[in-house]
């Protein structure tokens, strides 16, 4: 499943920091791929 699909399945809840940092937990640096995805505006936390 990609990162995408794994956002999705949980928008019935808030996407908080932890959450996605759970989600990207098998990424190298999660917090830097969470700013990467903020700064576009494709999430707002």
């Amino acid at each position: 499943m990609n990162l995408l699909q794994s956002i999705r399945s949980h928008s019935n809840q808030p996407l908080t920091r932890q959450l996605l940092a759970s989600l990207l937990k098998d990424h190298k640096e999660p917090n830097h791929k969470i700013n990467e995805l903020l700064l576009p505006g494709f999430l707002k936390l």
